[in-house]
Order: C-alpha cells, then sequence, then structure tokens
C-alpha cells in the first residue's frame, strides 16, 4: 500500500493506494445468485459461481482462500475455497442451526471467526469458519439489524439496527451508538480501516454518509435519487465505495470524499435485486505482514490466549488496543474466564417469535445468552410461545406455542429438539416439571383443565413421538374457573394451581390432582405467576390486578406483600436469592430480594423491541432440588407401566416414609387390580379423539392433527414429515398443473385467472404473468391515459415515475435520463430530499418524506384523541385514560406522568384501600359479596346493604351473580 505525501492527487487528499488495483474484485450477491465482478472492465462478463434461493450477505477470508454467504430462504450459511480465478469449489453448508433468516456476515480474519447477523430473532451470531463451535454476541435492543462490519485491526465492530448505526468492540462489550438522528433505515455497512471511519448507506433517504469511529465528523458523501436512488449492500475499496443498488439493479461506485456517482454493472434480467457486496484483495485485509505500512503491530492476541470453547478479540484493559475474551459455544457458561461448563443458572423466558435464555448476572449484555434462541422456522407458524419450563437434571428445557398447539423439548444448544405434546392443548399457558417422575402438568386456559404428560427418556430428545400410542396423557382436573398458573412439589407430593375468575382462588393438591383445598381466596385479583422458594418453604405469587408480589406458607398462612414499587408481575421465578418477574407495560424483566422487596432492578428491557413476555423460569439446581441424596423418591427409577404419582402418605409414623407411590394411567385406562401398576382399558372414560374432523384433517402418525390441504404441500407440517409421505414411505409432493382457464405464477406456484395474465399488472409479483407467451397474438399491452409504461411494459401511476423506486421492476422508470430534470406534479408535495408525495399524505401521522417535512409539528395541528383518551403535550400521541398517571412513561415526552399528584401510600380514585394490609383493590369490588380484604373491610356489615344483582342476572345463595340464560 503507498500511502503519505505523494504527487498525484489521490495522496494528496489523504488516500492510501493498494498496489495492484486492478487485481480487485468484487463478489456481489444477487438473490439467486453469487456473482464475481470486474469493476474495472465493462467488457469482462460477470461470472456466476453459485446459485441459491436468496442469497444474501457475502464475505471471504482472502489469506486462508475461503468464501462465505447467507442464503435466507435456505436458512443456511454457506463456505467455499477460492480459486487463483476467483471461481469457487468445495461448496459446503455450514451446519448451524436456529439460522431463520440470516441476513449479512463479517469476516474476522484474524482469528478465524465468522459474525452473522440473524434477523429471525434478532441478533448477532460468532462461528468458527466451520461452524462447529458458535455462540451468541448480542441480543438485546435489536429491532432491524441488516449488516454487521468489522475493524479486527482495533477490535471494533459497526452494525445497523434500524434507524440506528451502532459500534461495539468485537466481544459485544463497550457498545454505542453513533447515529441515531436523521436516519430511516441504516442497510449497508463498511469500514476504513486506514482512516477510522465508517460509512453507511440509508436506502430510504437515498444517501452515502460517514462518521469516525467515536460518532463525529458526520459528512455525506453522495444523496439523491439520481445519484444514490437506492443503495443497499456497501464495501469500500481504496478511494471508492461500491454499492449495491435496488433501481439500477446493479453495482453504483463513488468517491469516498465525493463525486458523481457511476453504475458499474447492471443486471435486469429477471428484475432481481441485488444485495450484499464484497471488495476481494489482500489489502481489504490487512494481517501481520501490513504492520510497518499500517505502523502498527498487527498480530493476533487469540494465539496464545487458554481458552477452552472460543476466543473473541476486543479491547484491552485500557480500551484503546486490542485484547481478547474467552468464550463459550452456546449452551455452556463460562467459569474463571476460559473454562466452560454445561448452563446452568440461567433465566428462561418467552415471548411472541422467541425464546431466550440468559444469565441475569452478565450486566454488559454480550455473551450473555445460555441458550440458543428458539424462532418459527416457517410462515406457516406464528410462534407465540407462551409457557415454558426448565429440566435441569435433563440438561433441556420445554417451550410450548399456543398456536401451534405443540409442546417441544429441546437443549440448551439446540440440539435434540423434539415435540413431545403435539394434541390434547389449545391454551397451554403454564407448565411445571416434576423432574424426578419425569412428568409435565399444564394449565389449559382454553380447556380450562389441569393435565398431565409423561416425558419418556426412550423417544427423546431425538425424535419426540412417533405414534400416538407413545403418548401418555391425562387430563387430571376440568371445568377450572379460568386457571392461569401451575407449580409442583415433588418432595411434597402436592400440586398448586390458580384460578382467576372472582373471586380468584389458590388451590393445593396431591401430585395425583385429588385431595384439592383452597389455601387463598382474599387480597387476590389475578394470580398469574406462581413460583416455589423450594429454600424457604414458601410459595410466592404475582398479582397483575392487584399490582402485588406475596408469598406464603405451603397452607396458606403467613401471607406477606413484599414492599415493591407498583409491579405488573405477568411471571415470577426465583434464582438464588433474588425473585425475578415479568413487568408488564414496558415490558421488561426485574429483580427484588426475595425477603425485602424494594426498588426493582431491570435486567432486560423490552419496550423498543414491541415483544410481549409471557413467562419466566429460573434454570438452576436449587429449583429442582435434591435435597437428601441418600433418600430416594418413590417415582424415580419406578415400575408403574405408564404414570407415577409421590403422594403423601396418609399412615403417619416414625418409621413410615413422607411419600409413597401411586401408579396412573393414560386417558381411556385404569389400574389394574392384580398388580397396581398395570394399566388396562377402562370402557367407562371417554377418550378424546385425536382429530376430530376427519372429514377435513389428516391425522399424523405422531396423532398432530392437520389440515387436509396441508398434506403433501412440500412443509413438514406432522412435525414427523409424515403429512409429506406416500404408502411407501416416499414424498408425495408433486407439482400440480393449473387448472384450464388459469396460469401458474413462477415463484409462488399460485394460479391465477388467465383475465390476470399479460394485463400491465405484477399480480404474481415475479412478473411471470406478464410473459409474452401469454399475450394474445403475441401483442404486448398498452397502458391506459395517466399511466406510465415500463420497459417491461408494466403499467404503472404516472406518480410513480421518478419517484426514487424502482416500481417498475426494470428500473426503467427511474432512468436517469428521464429523471434528472424532475419536478413534482401540482398535488404532490416536494419533500426536502427531493421526493414527491401526494398532497394528502401531509399531517396523517406517517412518515413519507422520511425526514419528517410531511409532519412537521409547526405545520400539522394536534392529533383528536377520543373521550376514553388522554392526548400527550407533543399533541402527536393518545394513549388510554387509564394509563394516566399509572407511574409508567405511555406518552414519548413522559407528559402522562408529569402532572401527577403522588402519595405515598395511597390508592387511586377508583380503588378501595384494604384498612389492615394497605392493598388497593378495585373500587367496584367493596361491598358486591365477596370478601377481597383479609380483615373483611371491603364488606363491612354496618355499611354494606344486601348486594343486589344488575338486571339479566341471577343471585346464587353465596352471593354471587351469574347470567340469567332463561
Amino acid at each position: 500500500m503507498i500511502h503519505g505525501p505523494q504527487s498525484d492527487n489521490n495522496t494528496i487528499r489523504g488516500y492510501c493506494i493498494s498496489k495492484d488495483t486492478e487485481t480487485m474484485r468484487l463478489f456481489v450477491a444477487r438473490r439467486e445468485g453469487l456473482y464475481l465482478l470486474n469493476p474495472f472492465s465493462t467488457e469482462e462478463v460477470p461470472k456466476k459461481i453459485a446459485s441459491g434461493e436468496f442469497i444474501y450477505g457475502v464475505g471471504f477470508d482472502y489469506g486462508d482462500r475461503k468464501l462465505f454467504w447467507t442464503d435466507r430462504l435456505a436458512h443456511a450459511a454457506f463456505t467455499a475455497d477460492i480459486k487463483d480465478n476467483g471461481e469457487i469449489e468445495h461448496i459446503r453448508k455450514l451446519d448451524l442451526k436456529s439460522l431463520i433468516y440470516p441476513r449479512n456476515l463479517a469476516v474476522d480474519w484474524i482469528t478465524n471467526n465468522l459474525y452473522i447477523v440473524e434477523s429471525g430473532s434478532r441478533r448477532i451470531d460468532i462461528s468458527t469458519y466451520n461452524g462447529e463451535r458458535r455462540t451468541v454476541l448480542l441480543a438485546d435492543g435489536l429491532t432491524l439489524p441488516l449488516d454487521i462490519a468489522l475493524d479486527p485491526l482495533h477490535g471494533d465492530m459497526f452494525f445497523s439496527n434500524q434507524f440506528k448505526l451502532e459500534a461495539a468492540a468485537m466481544d459485544g462489550t463497550r457498545r454505542r451508538v453513533l447515529v441515531d438522528t436523521h436516519t430511516h433505515q441504516v442497510s449497508g455497512v463498511t469500514v476504513d480501516i486506514p482512516s477510522k471511519r465508517v460509512y453507511w448507506v440509508d436506502p430510504k433517504v437515498d444517501r452515502v454518509e460517514t462518521v469516525d469511529y467515536d460518532g463525529n465528523d458526520r459528512r455525506t458523501v453522495a444523496s439523491g435519487m439520481i445519484s444514490v436512488p437506492h443503495p443497499f449492500g456497501l464495501t469500500i475499496f481504496d478511494q471508492y465505495l461500491y454499492w449495491t443498488d435496488w433501481t439500477r439493479l446493479g453495482v453504483v461506485k463513488v468517491e469516498k470524499f465525493g463525486s458523481e456517482s457511476q453504475v458499474v454493472w447492471s443486471n435486469k434480467e429477471g428484475a432481481v435485486f441485488p444485495m450484499g457486496i464484497a471488495a476481494y484483495h489482500p489489502m481489504s485485509q490487512p494481517g501481520p505482514q501490513h504492520s510497518e505500512c499500517f505502523q502498527k503491530t498487527i498480530d493476533n492476541p487469540c494465539a496464545n490466549a487458554d481458552c477452552q470453547g472460543m476466543c473473541l478479540l476486543g479491547k484491552d484493559i485500557g480500551g484503546f488496543g486490542v485484547g481478547y475474551r474467552c468464550a463459550c459455544p452456546i449452551g455452556q457458561k463460562l467459569i474463571d474466564g476460559r473454562r466452560c461448563v454445561p448452563a446452568i443458572d440461567y433465566l428462561l423466558f418467552s415471548s411472541n417469535k422467541v425464546v431466550r435464555g440468559i444469565y441475569p448476572s452478565i450486566i454488559h449484555k454480550s455473551l450473555a445468552e445460555a441458550i440458543l434462541p428458539i424462532s418459527p422456522v416457517s410462515q406457516r407458524r406464528i410462534g407465540m410461545y407462551f409457557a415454558v419450563e426448565c429440566d435441569v437434571h435433563g440438561g433441556s428445557f420445554f417451550y410450548a406455542d399456543i398456536m401451534d398447539n405443540t409442546v417441544f423439548r429441546v437443549k440448551p444448544d439446540g440440539e435434540g429438539s423434539a415435540p413431545v405434546l403435539v394434541t390434547h392443548n389449545d391454551g397451554l399457558i403454564s407448565m411445571s416439571f416434576d423432574w424426578l417422575s419425569k412428568q409435565l402438568y399444564y394449565i389449559d386456559n382454553i380447556r380450562n383443565s389441569l393435565e398431565v404428560v409423561k416425558i419418556s427418556e426412550q423417544f427423546l430428545p431425538f425424535q419426540g413421538l412417533v405414534h400416538p400410542d407413545q403418548l401418555v396423557h391425562r387430563q387430571l382436573l376440568k371445568g377450572l374457573r379460568d386457571p392461569i398458573s401451575v407449580v409442583v412439589h415433588p418432595w411434597r407430593g402436592q400440586l398448586f394451581f390458580s384460578e382467576s375468575e372472582r373471586p380468584a382462588k389458590i388451590w393445593r393438591c396431591d401430585i395425583d390432582a385429588l385431595n384439592c383445598v383452597v389455601i387463598r381466596n382474599t387480597t387476590l385479583g389475578r394470580p398469574s405467576g406462581m413460583a416455589i422458594d423450594f429454600a424457604e418453604n414458601k410459595i410466592c405469587v404475582g398479582d397483575t390486578l392487584l399490582k402485588t408480589i406475596s408469598c406464603m406458607d405451603f397452607d396458606g398462612n403467613n401471607w406477606s406483600v413484599l414492599p415493591v414499587d407498583s409491579p405488573l408481575p405477568v411471571s415470577i421465578t426465583i434464582l438464588n436469592d433474588q425473585i425475578y418477574f415479568v413487568h408488564q407495560r414496558p415490558y421488561s424483566i426485574r429483580r427484588i430480594s426475595k425477603r425485602f422487596g424494594g426498588t426493582p432492578t431491570i435486567v432486560r428491557d423490552f419496550s423498543e423491541e414491541e415483544r410481549s413476555i409471557f413467562s419466566l423460569k429460573g434454570c438452576t439446581m436449587a429449583n429442582q432440588p435434591i435435597p437428601d441424596p441418600s433418600k430416594t423418591h418413590p417415582c424415580y427409577e419406578h415400575d408403574c407401566s405408564q404414570l407415577c404419582f409421590g403422594v403423601p402418605n396418609p399412615t403417619q409414623g416414625s418409621d413410615q416414609t413422607n411419600l409413597i407411590r401411586k401408579c396412573g394411567c393414560k386417558q381411556g385406562f385404569k389400574i389394574s387390580g392384580t398388580d397396581n401398576k398395570s394399566c388396562i382399558p377402562d370402557s367407562n372414560e371417554k377418550v378424546e379423539p385425536l382429530c376430530p374432523r376427519n372429514s377435513t384433517h389428516f391425522l399424523c402418525a405422531n396423532g398432530r392433527c392437520i389440515p387436509d390441504a396441508f398434506k403433501c404441500d412440500g412443509e413438514n407440517d406432522c412435525l414427523d414429515n409424515s403429512d409429506e409421505l406416500d404408502q411407501n414411505g416416499k414424498s408425495c409432493y408433486v407439482e400440480t398443473p393449473c387448472p384450464s382457464g388459469t396460469i401458474k405464477c413462477n415463484n409462488t406456484k399460485k394460479c391465477l385467472p388467465e383475465a390476470y395474465a399479460c394485463d400491465g399488472e405484477n399480480d404474481c409479483g415475479d412478473n411471470s404473468d406478464e410473459d409474452v407467451k401469454y399475450c394474445k397474438g403475441g401483442h404486448l399491452p398498452m397502458c391506459g391515459a395517466k399511466k406510465f409504461q415500463c420497459d417491461n411494459h408494466r403499467c404503472l401511476p404516472e406518480s410513480f415515475a421518478c419517484d426514487g423506486e424502482n416500481d417498475c421492476g426494470d428500473a426503467s422508470d427511474e432512468k436517469i435520463e428521464l429523471c434528472q430534470n424532475v419536478t413534482c406534479a401540482p398535488n404532490q408535495f416536494t419533500c426536502g430530499n427531493g421526493r414527491c408525495i401526494p398532497v394528502y399524505w401531509l399531517c396523517d401521522g406517517d412518515n413519507d418524506c422520511y425526514n419528517g417535512n410531511d409532519e412537521d409539528k409547526n405545520r400539522c395541528p394536534p392529533v383528536q384523541c377520543r373521550s376514553d383518551q388522554y392526548r400527550c403535550a407533543n399533541g402527536r400521541q393518545c394513549i388510554p385514560l387509564k394509563y394516566l398517571c399509572d407511574k409508567n412513561d405511555d406518552c414519548e415526552d413522559g407528559s402522562d406522568e408529569q402532572s401527577c399528584l403522588l402519595v405515598e401510600g395511597a390508592c387511586a380514585s377508583d380503588q378501595f384501600k384494604c384498612v389492615t394490609s394497605g392493598i388497593c383493590i378495585p373500587k367496584n369490588w367493596k361491598c358486591d359479596g365477596v370478601q377481597d380484604c383479609e380483615d373483611g373491610s371491603d364488606e363491612p356489615a354496618s355499611a354494606c346493604a344486601a348486594p343486589q344483582c344488575p338486571d339479566g342476572h341471577f343471585k346464587c345463595d353465596n352471593g354471587r351473580c351469574i347470567f340469567n340464560v332463561s
């Protein structure tokens, strides 16, 4: 590399010019293929070196001659060897599970690690080149990560996060926001290592910008929908920036200090958008041999590191030099800074779209993931993960998808994923595992039942259920009143569950669900979360309606409300000496002392991630204890043929055990009287059919029931692939022809009416319905009045031309010669960035200009709120009145909490304060005939007349009011 004050213009301006620049080549991902491009020659035809379903990101290691790329639809990352001519060989798929929607990647050529952006569960992973070791670097605070760039010479990492450009050390520490203003989608990121600057592109506002590594000295390199119409991927080499452009359908370059942009390559075939891009040259990845050129020592701090698992670059203690940090593969925990042990002592939680496990003691939130996050693997599965549970002794955990009616078991590293329940559940919202008898108890809020299923080690964790006869399941209780939580205590032979229908109750039963008694039915609103404190012999309850966290003895005595400031505990768990709880609105995980309460400490904040957190469990030996190894549980290695319950021994005495074995059977069977452990059919017990709608549904081999339309469609809906096999065990999926009078789309294979063919409209989405073969007589359609005709003969509204977006698909509506002198029409508004939008988009609450011009608060009137809403002080937001003065900032400007009169210990105006406990209950609970306060102060005989039921209700003898349906 040549640098310093030379006579040529480039180095005078501060460039470092590489030797043999003409040998640089570009790797370009173009969804359907990976291309090798010579940017210095318009005569040389780019080579397609690999094919794929949706190739997104691309990177390389020049020294090791390795190429890497991601395929979003294949849910995978690939590697290949690069030959001397730039072509590749030995293509191999990396064994990386849970890559749901991989985006871009970056290569650390110093330590041979890959950094992969995974947007399905919003995280950044690190993997070795061969994929044998991988971990999760970051998984918090990521809303739309798209691209990542590395500077291993300084240990720095830069990545996009929707509206933000962020930076961190390469080990995830020292995370900071570089840019979060005047951006609307940061899509492509690259670094200029010699000048220590980071560049990014924003396709929403058609800009290429740069800042230094500290986020200072922000400059615009190029802008405007003519020069930068729709940039996406970005790379740099010497003095030029190269980006993929969705409007030009190719690669565009510009000098990094600013110049006229130039189209390097364009490929309009198929109207396929180009994605990632990488500049292939030795000086793109400086190594130790370039230390003198860069005037700094370039070495590998991990070369002599004593890390058992993985070694990552980072910062040294001072934060200026390059250091390293040991890490463990996912599913393991780092101890002593170097050694790895199986994952333990972590928080497992579920939400919409993702299941995660974190080590709460890791403060900086990098390398804090204990499990490989779980996300939906197909668009057909929504991924509403409502309940989770640990199996500490089995080294695994359970999660339930309430929309898919399935419970899975999987190891923390993602291995051994298998369904353990695929039927007999409609609304599973709470689970508790008996780790001694290996039985999973669950609450079904739709079936209003408490049920149990045996977890058989014979079939797990490799294949799960393979036949319905293997399912050992029983409905223990039914007809419950809005049940919401269950916990089990195998060493006491008891289970506890809660009902939330008024009056709410907490029940205690023997572990076989017999001998049930109510242990709590006062000062309860909605006991949505329960946790057993095995060390203190207590059960703790989170109440989202009364906003309390309380603990009591197992018989309901010694009820104690912890002093916590207005918690909304959706779910609670215990880890060490702390109670962790999910706080609702905004969703977060918080912790308090289990003995003293206090001001909650926020462990994770999800307010910016638009996630609802449902369930929380502490995966630790203390929550599934073996208190005395010398004493065995009656159901440990039992000889019951199906279910085993360790129930309290009714015979008392010093020579008697606390628990005795009681065998049970699955639904439709009963215990044989000959040995009291084998099961025989019970003709008196009704068995729930696996597939009640046989005429419209298909019964899978494992007992799962799916719509008939899902059979032989190429997707494993049964989870055992039995819906995709014929009687001979071969694939039954065949592409069926479209009926007469219709045409088939190339992308979705859907059939459309012939009238949709060759009509100038892209009905298929890939323009395959506009193929000339469908046009009558071979005559292409002509567009009508007020329409713009694309070169591919599509018809668009005139306003779509020269709007900076490739609406035609072939970019003919954004040709430079067509758009270079364009002005907005009289019925359009001109944004500050040159965009044209309809005037009726002004002040509609949407940022259509992408720079806020159309929503200027000085021009736009305040929004109008309904009578049951509060208008925030900024005039741009409405919130429900019930959120006013609730100690949560619901307005963006916090104005809903600024004028509130807060009195310590006082209840709100719509609440009543119990005299003895001081608990606040809804005001309409006073004098309603149900004692909600422990001291009965809400139902004083002197002040409360006999409660009357409203019209249309019937009054029961116990004072309850129910609907009168007669």
